[in-house]
């Protein structure tokens, strides 16, 4: 009798871990689509971000606040409130021998400067971190050590995350993310089939773009919702994918960004054969995100005279949130992607292969500015818009 017990109380810790993740990868969702809408006021080229690393720092400096900082933190970040095991579960759940993901944080903090043993073992236990005293006075060296560490955990393909102008005498702590995924194709595009083809970042206007090309079974879906078809191109893992949305109309990207929040919205997807045309792309961006971050309601942090960071060091209304800055990098070729982002949180003190096939296939082609997204276990770790490849 007692083993039955004891396995419906087990089975009911499972279905509420998972109701839990649900949660989770719908917040991921729509805070996605929240930062998409905000950057659209402030980027008029292609762009790339990286809700998932952003999650993952924010999340880390979150368990140092308290009161309406944190409440205010968590509901902007859309995070249900066990956050802390949802990201422990997922640093080790989001990873396959079969593509590489490497999620690595780190807290740097001034020399002398006392942490709380609270947050200090949250970070080392839950998160992962590593901590490392610096002295932010010696600003060219702290700089450089910084630099030097996001490098190493992106593959090079992360530089210069922080300049000299980012930290200053009042620096007390600086939190990063660093995320790196790589992984090919499960279907690769041949690379004698990739040539120059028309792409129309306007509907009159055409450049000439390195164009891949391949036909096979692909997870295909067509949403009149938003006038645009979905295309999934898995990697080895199907675990992991890319998601290109692709509006019908070649200046249909704008009405497709006005209904941002379907775009990242999972989909029934059907399998088909696809004739699939995409360009080559390399996508770098740098963004601020503190004002961004104010619009979506997470405000007090930001403010000295009303964050409480109490839980991190000292006292409320000793830290504030200075800046939040993240870079990203990503290249979409025939054999794979490959893509990068560290996002700092900095806190100073205040002072404020193909086969035969009789299927007729759809057709993907990609020849005008387009939505894309790259997910693992349905978590979106990158997205972001192509208006002109290479541009």
């Amino acid at each position: 009798m007692k083993t039955l017990v004891l396995f419906a109380v087990l089975v009911e810790l499972l279905a509420l871990e998972e109701t839990t993740l649900t949660e989770f990868k719908l917040g991921n969702n729509l805070f996605t689509s929240d930062i998409y809408k905000e950057l659209l006021k402030q980027q008029s080229g292609n762009f790339l971000i990286s809700p998932f690393s952003l999650e993952t720092v924010l999340s880390l400096t979150l368990t140092g606040a308290r009161g309406q900082s944190a409440e205010e933190m968590r509901t902007s970040l859309r995070l249900p409130s066990n956050e802390v095991e949802i990201f422990e579960k997922l640093i080790s759940e989001l990873k396959s021998d079969k593509y590489t993901l490497l999620s690595a944080n780190k807290v740097y903090v001034k020399d002398g400067y006392p942490i709380h043993d609270g947050f200090k073992k949250i970070a080392t236990e839950k998160y992962q971190a590593d901590f490392q005293n610096i002295d932010f006075g010696k600003k060219e060296e702290a700089v450089k050590e910084i630099n030097e560490w996001v490098e190493a955990r992106t593959k090079n393909r992360i530089h210069d995350i922080i300049s000299a102008n980012d930290i200053d005498e009042l620096s007390r702590l600086i939190l990063i993310n660093a995320l790196y995924f790589k992984g090919n194709w499960s279907t690769p595009f041949p690379e004698g089939l990739t040539h120059p083809k028309d792409f129309y970042p306007k509907e009159t206007e055409a450049v000439s773009v390195d164009t891949m090309h391949v036909t096979a079974s692909f997870h295909y879906y067509e949403c009149t919702e938003v006038d645009a078809k979905f295309l999934e191109l898995f990697f080895e893992d199907r675990d992991a994918s890319m998601v290109v949305v692709l509006p019908n109309e070649k200046n249909g990207l704008g009405k497709l960004e006005s209904k941002i929040e379907k775009v990242f919205t999972p989909r029934n997807f059907t399998t088909e054969l696809v004739q699939v045309s995409i360009p080559k792309f390399k996508v770098e961006t740098s963004i601020e995100f503190v004002e961004i971050l104010k619009k979506l309601g997470m405000r007090k942090v930001f403010n000295g005279k009303e964050a409480d960071l109490s839980g991190m060091a000292g006292e409320p209304g000793e830290l504030e949130i200075g800046k939040i800055l993240q870079k990203t990098f990503i290249d979409v070729k025939e054999g794979g992607v490959e893509a990068a982002a560290a996002t700092i949180v900095h806190v100073p003190a205040v002072i404020s292969a193909l086969e035969p096939d009789l299927r007729v296939p759809k057709n993907f082609k990609a020849d005008h500015p387009f939505i894309f997204y790259l997910k693992v276990k349905e978590v979106v770790l990158f997205g972001g818009r192509i208006l002109i490849p290479g541009k």
